[in-house]
């Protein structure tokens, strides 16, 4: 029954540092509240209506290139208006994310891979309205898909969760020698 005891108290001892140390941090300001509960920082959005698939996208492109340019930019511009409005944290994360994708079809007739081609639409409009910096493999981490069928709601619903033990690589600064002028 003693060494229970012990061990219990050293299975607490650890846990409850933990929670000091970050108290500890906060209470001085050497860290940002939001790293403290990284549940504040996860995003939700809707997008009330199904994305083009890779197909439409295909055709558009094969029709004109400035048709599937206008597809894409379109596409673009209306999710940023849907994450600006239902995100609630507006700045670049300072960690990796990856995103949960529930796409909600009206149908079953289109196929999974050709859904998922929403995701590059998504990932750019986030990008340019700068609530992730980039949407290159160091900055965000593979998504998860979930795919459901309702005929009288289609959309597809985000949810940006960051990984604070991830964080972004540092930009490098790339200091160039003068050359020296020999008299």
């Amino acid at each position: 029954f003693r060494t229970w005891i012990n061990k219990q108290e050293w299975y607490e001892r650890i846990y409850r540092s933990k929670a000091q140390r970050v108290m500890t941090e906060l209470k001085t300001g050497t860290m940002d509240p939001a790293k403290a509960n990284p549940v504040k920082q996860i995003g939700r959005f809707v997008i009330p209506w199904r994305l083009p698939g890779l197909n439409e996208y295909i055709a558009c492109m094969n029709k004109s290139r400035f048709r599937g340019n206008d597809l894409k930019k379109k596409t673009e511009e209306d999710i940023a208006l849907c994450a600006s409005i239902g995100l609630s944290y507006h700045r670049p994360y300072d960690c990796a994310v990856h995103l949960n994708i529930h796409f909600v079809e009206s149908n079953c007739r289109r196929d999974y891979d050709n859904i998922q081609t929403g995701q590059k639409f998504i990932l750019d409009a986030l990008q340019s309205i700068g609530v992730i910096e980039n949407d290159g493999q160091s900055y965000v981490l593979p998504s998860q898909y979930a795919f459901s069928v309702d005929p009288d709601y289609p959309r597809v619903e985000v949810e940006i969760v960051p990984h604070p033990d991830k964080p972004i690589p540092q930009k490098r600064v790339v200091r160039r020698e003068k050359k020296r002028q020999e008299p």
